[in-house]
């Protein structure tokens, strides 16, 4: 069980980087927008845990879920097995939380170049 919770969870921090950092990329406005309103450093950090936490905690969520309700359909009184809630409470909370983490710790953007354009 624990070596199958190691896969799901390279298998979930891979892809969560690609989707963090897809969404960074898509996000350098919100950081121009940001720096240009004088959020410092911290505040944008802050903001890359927090969308990492969304992306990450949905994703692992949904996919527990999506795991189990085939098996407790097909199941004549609920689930055929007993679901081994230790690991899949790790996936879907101390996972989302670490790959947040990770996050936050490798975003090293330097301050972003904004100009304060005059609205006339």
């Amino acid at each position: 069980m624990w070596g199958l919770l190691g896969l799901a969870g390279l298998i979930a921090i891979a892809s969560s980087a690609i989707a963090i950092g897809l969404a960074r990329f898509d996000g350098r406005q919100d950081d121009a927008t940001l720096s240009a309103i004088g959020a410092g450093r911290f505040v944008r950090k802050s903001f890359a845990f927090w969308q990492a936490i969304v992306i990450t905690g949905i994703g692992s969520l949904l996919g527990a879920v999506t795991a189990l309700v085939p098996a407790w359909a097909l199941g004549p009184t609920g689930l055929p097995f007993v679901p081994p809630w230790l690991q899949i409470g790790q996936i879907v909370i101390a996972l989302p939380f670490l790959i947040a983490v990770g996050s936050w710790l490798l975003t090293m953007r330097s301050k972003v170049l904004a100009r304060r354009v005059a609205i006339a």
